[in-house]
């Protein structure tokens, strides 16, 4: 089922909240990627889909950075790696840019773990935390580069060190559901939280907030915790008490058929979390 970004429509005026609502679930605008994918990732490249689109840059930097990658087809390559020569596919942005510093930032059981490279060859450490990080959790990567000097001359894109951020999730091969799917989900929440908001400034305050929670190889949720506050410790109950009973799940598997924990967030803010 993914990581889902909730969005939610009020139909008519906050009167009739309660009753004449409706709400739906799309997916999380972060980009998601198979685990598998990731143990078999020897460059940064790999594990980055949608790259160009997704590379967080100040506003003029990015605009600037995708009209330069959309001028350059990037060909296929051999890369050197130390076990042999490996089909390394380059992208249209390595064409142009240099690294100077790169971090990955993941989470193994809840716990935070960092490793650094100043290359797109990724380190042992750096891949041992990726085949590490919990399923289901955002992996940031912090990079920064420099435009290359052929680049700087003739586009004149400027010789300072900039910085970036890019997130994807890591996901198993077959996602957690809840019983019923996406259309069973929107009916408990709706039943459990929305509709025992009454006030706009309950309906405001509830726009803020964004839940994490785990399933586990069981499909029981568990480890429910609110990622951002709606700023009033009676809607972070109702949210934290709603997520705690929801009923058993079908648990997550991996390419194996085994079945994993997955962490999931419900982000209620329409703006993603």
């Amino acid at each position: 089922m993914g990581k889902y970004l909730m969005i939610f429509f009020l139909v008519s005026g906050l009167q009739g909240f309660g009753q004449n609502s409706r709400y739906q679930y799309t997916p999380r605008f972060i980009p998601e990627i198979k685990s598998d994918k990731v143990k078999e990732a020897r460059f940064l490249n790999q594990i980055m889909p949608e790259f160009t689109t997704r590379f967080a840059l100040p506003y003029n930097e990015h605009e600037q950075f995708r009209e330069l990658t959309s001028l350059f087809i990037a060909p296929t390559t051999y890369y050197n790696y130390p076990q042999g020569n490996y089909l390394h596919i380059r992208e249209n942005y390595e064409t142009i840019i240099e690294y100077v510093a790169i971090e990955i930032v993941c989470r193994n059981n809840g716990k935070e773990v960092r490793a650094k490279s100043t290359d797109d060859i990724l380190t042992t450490e750096q891949k041992k935390i990726l085949n590490s990080a919990d399923l289901g959790a955002d992996i940031l990567i912090k990079i920064k580069f420099r435009y290359k000097g052929w680049v700087n001359a003739k586009y004149k894109s400027g010789e300072d060190i900039k910085e970036g951020s890019y997130s994807v999730v890591m996901v198993p091969e077959t996602e957690a559901e809840y019983p019923g799917g996406i259309d069973k989900l929107s009916s408990f929440l709706g039943q459990n939280i929305f509709n025992k908001l009454s006030s706009g400034k309950q309906i405001s305050n509830f726009l803020r907030a964004s839940v994490k929670f785990n399933v586990n190889e069981n499909g029981v949720v568990e480890n429910v915790r609110i990622e951002q506050s709606s700023t009033d410790k009676a809607i972070d109950n109702l949210i934290r008490d709603a997520i705690n009973k929801m009923p058993v799940w079908k648990a997550a598997k991996d390419s194996q058929g085994i079945k994993v924990n997955q962490e999931f967030t419900l982000s209620f803010n329409g703006g993603g979390c």
